[in-house]
């Protein structure tokens, strides 16, 4: 619920802004205005949607950090911490990019809590992948699964 009002607030600045700025640009009793309008406010929310993702991956990624403990693996984005258990992961997923970075799955489902508050679903862009995975492999004793 948190997430759709900021989203939606952030929508409605976009579309006021853009709107804003065809008013200084154009006049506003011209008849292609009303359409501008209208055009803007279906169209701008809809690329808000839709790059939301990666602005938020871009300015997230940069400042999360993952812990694994003897107990838990720890996923740290700016000030909050999200934790799993480790007799909680119920599967080791891994992709492993030819650099050697990748990500790790410890949960086989999309939306454990919600939005993922307070449980960690996966370990993004981590850079030795494949240490990280015999890691948690050994802590839990799951064999990690490659996925393609």
């Amino acid at each position: 619920m948190r997430f759709s009002l900021k989203f939606n607030a952030v929508a409605l600045v976009v579309v006021t802004a853009v709107a804003a700025l065809l008013h200084l640009w154009q006049d506003a009793s011209e008849p292609w205005f009303n359409v501008q309008v209208l055009l803007v406010a279906f169209v701008a929310p809809e690329v808000v949607r839709f790059t939301e993702p990666f602005v938020w991956r871009y300015f997230t990624l940069h400042r999360t950090t993952y812990y694994v403990t003897n107990q838990r693996v720890v996923s740290t984005p700016g000030r909050r911490t999200r934790a799993t258990r480790l007799t909680a992961v119920d599967a080791l997923m891994v992709v492993e990019e030819p650099d050697g970075s990748g990500y790790v799955r410890v949960d086989r489902r999309i939306m454990p809590d919600g939005f993922q508050h307070r449980t960690v679903t996966e370990l993004l862009h981590v850079p030795d992948v494949r240490e990280v995975v015999n890691l948690l492999s050994t802590l839990t004793g799951r064999t990690p699964v490659n996925i393609d």
